[in-house]
This record gives structure tokens, sequence and C-alpha cells, in this order.
């Protein structure tokens, strides 16, 4: 018996794995249907696009003192979620697109306000929480969403260095999270992931059922292999 459990739970195991990854590319489509973005914005990350002549393109007064600048960035970009400025969940703008739009989420501001504090002369590092990124610079005065205990990600030097926060806020971070991710999401696009996933759901039943089917044929086949006097006897009665 031990011996056709183990193809039987390799078969489920396999078929879940499908599933899975059907869901997961599914998922990938609907979210980056040109897959070149999400390949793009990882080359960015590893190499952030900082671009200090940028300088020379922005549309207010650039200010000497680093928080200065910050409060002009913050002033002058105003915040908008990925899926909603550029139709995917996460993007990584240049500069030049961040002055473009005037507008972009953290990571819009952060590589402007890198980018602004290079030109200067003024040094900086990129800080990363689970759910933000952010630039610390001399003196930055702290807050709630940029401070080192909640920072897990450092850029210093043109290298990234990765640690476990010092604090962890998984309610307030699963909640920054479903805004961006899933309620910034347009409806049109949550609509085609949710009937994709049904799709899928649907599609593995049937596996299922003939799992199902094929293990009870196999026990009854078992259980007459065991009492065949069983059978011997329901047939003299006939």
């Amino acid at each position: 018996m031990g011996g056709r459990e183990v193809p039987q739970t390799r078969r489920r195991w396999r078929h879940g794995a499908r599933a899975v990854g059907l869901a997961a590319a599914w998922l990938l489509l609907v979210c980056y249907p040109n897959p070149w973005i999400l390949l793009r914005n990882g080359l960015r990350y590893a190499r952030f696009p900082v671009d200090p002549e940028i300088l020379g393109q922005v549309p207010f007064p650039v200010p000497a003192a680093p928080a200065e600048i910050e409060a002009a960035v913050l002033r002058s970009v105003r915040y908008e979620y990925d899926w909603r400025q550029y139709g995917v969940p996460w993007y990584v703008p240049t500069p030049a697109e961040v002055v473009a739009s005037g507008r972009g989420d953290c990571e819009s501001r952060a590589v402007l306000l890198a980018s602004l504090l290079a030109a200067r002369d003024i040094p900086y590092r990129l800080q990363a929480s689970p759910v933000h990124i952010w630039v610390d610079y001399p003196g930055k005065t702290p807050n709630a969403l940029e401070n080192g205990a909640l920072a897990m990600m450092e850029r210093k030097n043109g290298r990234y260095r990765f640690r476990w926060p010092g604090l962890l806020r998984l309610r307030e971070d699963m909640a920054a999270q479903r805004e961006a991710l899933w309620e910034a999401m347009p409806p049109a696009r949550r609509f085609a992931l949710l009937a994709g996933w049904g799709l899928v759901l649907v599609a593995s039943l049937p596996w299922g059922v003939a799992r199902a089917t094929f293990r009870a044929e196999d026990g009854n086949v078992e259980r007459g292999a065991r009492h065949p006097a069983r059978g011997a006897h329901r047939g003299d009665d006939r």
C-alpha cells in the first residue's frame, strides 16, 4: 500500500505545483503585460538612476540645505501610486520622468532627491523598509516612516546592504501594501486577475475528481485481493 501512495503523492504535488505555476504566470501577465518593464525595474534598482544633471531641468528653485531640498521635492512631486501612473504595480522611474510628470510614489521622490543632493555634492544614502524607500543625509530628522529602526536595506558607496529591521510594523505594512497593490489596481485588471485564477481553479477540479476515483477503485481492488473468499461466497450464493 505504501508503494502505491508514493506515486499518488507525487502526482498530487506535481498537480499542485502546476496550478500554482499557472496562477503565478497569470499574475505576472496581468501585472506586467510587457515583462521588460519588470526586468528594467530590477536593473534600475541594482543601479539606481541618479542623475545630477537633472538640476538644470527641475521647475523649482533648488536650495542649498538638504532638508530644504527634500521639502521642495515633496511639494513639487505629488504622491501617486504606480498602478495609476504607469499601469503596473511597481515602477522605478528616471529623474527626467519624475520631473516630466510631477508626480510619483516614494521611489520617484527618492530618485529625484538623490539626484539633487548629488548635484549639490551633499552626501546621501538610500534606505528602504518593506514598504518604503527614502534618502538619508546628514542632519535628516527621523520620522515614523523613515528611521534606522525600520531600515532593512541601504545603499552606500555603490553597494546594497541588507539586514533584519529592528522594528516591524506588520499590520501597518500589510495595510499599506493592500492599498498600493490591490486597491489602486485598475478594476479591469483586478477582474482579469480573479477571472484567470478562477479558471485555473476550475481546471484543477477534474484532476481532483479523477484522483479520488482512481484511489477509490484502487482501494476496491486491494480489498478484493485481501479477501478473495468473500467474492467466491457471493458467487456461490447466486
